[in-house]
């Protein structure tokens, strides 16, 4: 197919595995799951140079010397935020709509964007998910007036995930779309900007949904997304409004001043029916809210860096402080908590860890790591020699199986330590530990379809 491909369309260069493709380094692991990011891309990216004399003077206007540099930075850095960079458009979006009348306190802002971009670096993964298991969740978000202008923003983050998400367990999330923008129509009220958000977020959502099912049948009644979308994964679409919540769920004819706003939850209600649940999740956890304004992107730069996500929270200190730190334990729990599914797994790992701390602590029998197989699908890398990298099987010897059939989940269990749920594939996957530690690395192998098998 990609000789008949060649053959029609004339390529530069055709490139596999690991390559730069317009401005964005592509890297494919072992497993199949991709990583991509714009690192590179920005940090040769130049700031704006200002004098002392105009920092002075920062609400001085700019000359048009000034205006065509911030034009330049703005531009470069909103190429990295459509493409890589999701927690850096609200941001963007305000510099860009202060162009024409900026002065030198935008210029020292968009310096600070550029600044934050490099030195909190993102790259996105695109982890495997089994075509049956797999289904989507969009968070919408709105704020009604921003910092610097009186208009209402809208921001909205498409992930794919695994139908587990709506059973209220921690999840695989990898950013399928996003998108940070001004609500096109004058609105009233906070409700109204979140019930406009909430509309087009859906819109995005089914669409999204219709692509992924014709992508599984190219034979499908694409004319009747209804019928089609019925035989699909359950979608979710989140949102923190709580008021916006209720009259989605309530079946009584909703209650609101604004008869416009009434309108377009019947629409959105309407549109829920195909196979999609509507969630609430608390401010603290919404990912989409750096979407929507100038703040604090550290949350959902965690999450994107973990992975994984879970759509409820009910530590009760998180719900009652907003702080960033809280929200970022939060994020972070969500790889250490257990998993229902996994429970008889887990009682069985607990069963033989005593005799597994023995052989740890009898280093002086055994002298270097090794492997074992079981329980289970678990193949576990046992470390009796002091280490400080998390462990990544590529290039060790000695492994049960092969590479491939490991799924990109592992567990770390340092001695003296909870376990800690992540991936290892990926540049984060040796991260190191702020201190040595011996344990063990627990990976398991891929559920393989028939289809695969054969």
């Amino acid at each position: 197919m990609l000789k008949r491909v060649e053959k029609r369309f004339k390529f530069g260069s055709f490139e596999v595995g690991q390559f730069k493709y317009t401005g964005i380094d592509f890297k494919q692991w072992d497993d199949g799951s991709i990583e991509y990011d714009q690192k590179r891309y920005i940090e040769k990216i130049d700031p704006i140079c200002i004098s002392k004399d105009r920092r002075n003077d920062p609400s001085s206007p700019v000359t048009e010397p000034e205006r065509r540099a911030l034009r330049s930075l703005v531009g470069a850095l909103q190429y990295a935020g459509v493409h890589t960079r999701p927690d850096l458009c609200a941001k963007i979006g305000e510099i860009q709509a202060m162009v024409t009348k900026a002065c030198v306190s935008d210029l020292i802002n968009c310096n600070k964007v550029l600044h934050e971009a490099k030195s909190n670096p993102v790259s996105l993964m695109v982890l495997p998910i089994q075509p049956r298991e797999f289904t989507l969740c969009a968070f919408s978000d709105a704020s009604f007036l921003s910092s610097k202008q009186s208009t209402a923003h809208q921001g909205t983050l498409v992930f794919g995930t695994t139908k587990e998400i709506l059973e209220n367990q921690r999840s695989v999330v990898a950013p399928i779309a996003w998108s940070s923008k001004k609500v096109v129509r004058v609105v009233r009220s906070t409700l109204s900007a979140e019930a406009a958000a909430l509309s087009n977020t859906v819109d995005r959502l089914l669409w999204l949904r219709m692509l992924w099912a014709w992508i599984e049948n190219p034979d499908c009644e694409w004319s009747n997304p209804e019928q089609v979308l019925e035989g699909e994964n359950k979608a979710a679409v989140v949102t923190d409004c709580r008021s916006m919540y209720d009259i989605l769920t309530r079946t009584a004819v909703p209650s609101c001043s604004e008869h416009r706003t009434t309108i377009e939850c019947l629409l959105i209600r309407e549109r829920l029916k195909a196979n999609c649940d509507i969630r609430w999740v608390s401010s603290q956890a919404m990912l989409a809210d750096c979407l929507t304004k100038s703040m604090d992107s550290s949350t959902l730069r965690e999450c994107l860096r973990t992975g994984r996500y879970s759509l409820f929270d009910e530590d009760k200190v998180l719900k009652q402080r907003a702080d960033s730190r809280q929200r970022l334990k939060w994020i972070r729990e969500q790889i250490s908590v257990p998993n229902p599914e996994n429970h008889q797994q887990e009682t069985e790992q607990q069963s033989v860890s005593p005799v597994r701390t023995e052989v740890i602590n009898s280093s002086a029998e055994v002298t270097q790591d090794f492997w074992e197989s079981g329980p289970g699908n678990q193949v576990r890398r046992i470390h009796v020699v002091p280490r400080r990298e998390r462990f990544v099987p590529i290039g060790v010897t000695g492994c049960p199986v092969a590479i491939s059939e490991l799924s990109a989940s592992r567990e770390t269990r340092v001695k003296g330590s909870k376990p800690v749920r992540d991936f290892w594939t990926g540049t984060r996957g040796s991260a190191p530990f702020p201190h040595t530690w011996i344990g063990e690395t627990i990976f398991f192998k891929r559920q393989f379809s028939s289809r695969e098998k054969v």
